[in-house]
């Protein structure tokens, strides 16, 4: 639900325009949220100890590829309960250094995992596709002082698809990116 703000003028300072959204919510529905996200944590939690995840790994908010696989099962249970959008926020490398830098430009509660082709996975349940354009813009700046840095790009649940479905088409994606750079490079010796 939206929170309910205050008119804008023209005269309105950022500041103020700011203050606005984030200070006057209506206190119900700001609570309400509060509660449901609580809960949906909790749950997502539970589903992911019960299909076997450490309790270590998720305390770290990072997943192996069969831990985002199960995050994946578990929120499309989660999904039939909340009317949502999930996204993911993709990162074309899972080396130390690029985890560091991701981890230092996400939320401390965001989880992150991976998938195949050593690509990492930003999971941002409940975002549609406006929701990961800031994430994608503060990981591409913690990237953009390497010497290479990694490509950095989202991709949103579709309407008829669940996060299970999301995961699959994303490896689907990165996969047939992958062969098509393979066979545009130019071969060595040739």
């Amino acid at each position: 639900m939206r929170p309910q703000t205050t008119p804008r003028t023209p005269t309105d300072s950022h500041a103020d325009m700011l203050r606005g959204d984030i200070l006057k919510p209506r206190h119900g529905d700001a609570l309400a949220e509060l509660a449901l996200t609580v809960r949906r944590a909790a749950q997502r939690e539970d589903g992911l100890l019960a299909l076997g995840v450490t309790a270590d790994d998720i305390a770290s908010r990072s997943l192996d590829c069969q831990g985002t696989r199960l995050w994946a099962q578990v929120e499309a249970k989660l999904v039939t309960d909340v009317s949502g959008s999930m996204s993911l926020v993709s990162i074309g490398s899972d080396r130390g250094d690029v985890m560091t830098a991701v981890r230092g430009a996400v939320r401390a509660g965001d989880m992150i995992g991976r998938a195949p082709e050593g690509t990492l996975l930003v999971l941002l349940p409940d975002v549609d596709e406006s929701g990961p354009v800031a994430v994608t813009t503060r990981v591409r700046l913690a990237l953009s002082g390497m010497e290479h840095p990694p490509s950095v790009g989202s991709i949103t649940q579709r309407s008829a698809e669940d996060p299970v479905g999301l995961l699959s088409r994303h490896v689907a994606e990165t996969t047939a990116q992958e062969l098509s750079g393979r066979r545009s490079r130019p071969r060595s010796g040739s």
